[in-house]
């Protein structure tokens, strides 16, 4: 999963990626997209923490 991941983040086409680690397209796809769920799910309360502490400032 992580080959997948960085190659995903380089910049590496999907189907790239499943002929380079030997996976299904489909499943290449299913791993990037459940990590960017993932990371959403960090990411999205940190910037919301972020703009009301900011907001509290004007």
């Amino acid at each position: 999963m992580r080959i997948v991941l960085q190659a995903d983040v380089e910049g590496s086409s999907l189907r790239g990626i499943s002929r380079t680690v030997n996976l299904s397209y489909n499943t290449v796809v299913s791993l990037v997209r459940a990590a960017s769920q993932k990371g959403q799910m960090i990411h999205n309360p940190h910037v919301r923490a972020y703009r009301n502490l900011t907001n509290q400032w004007r």
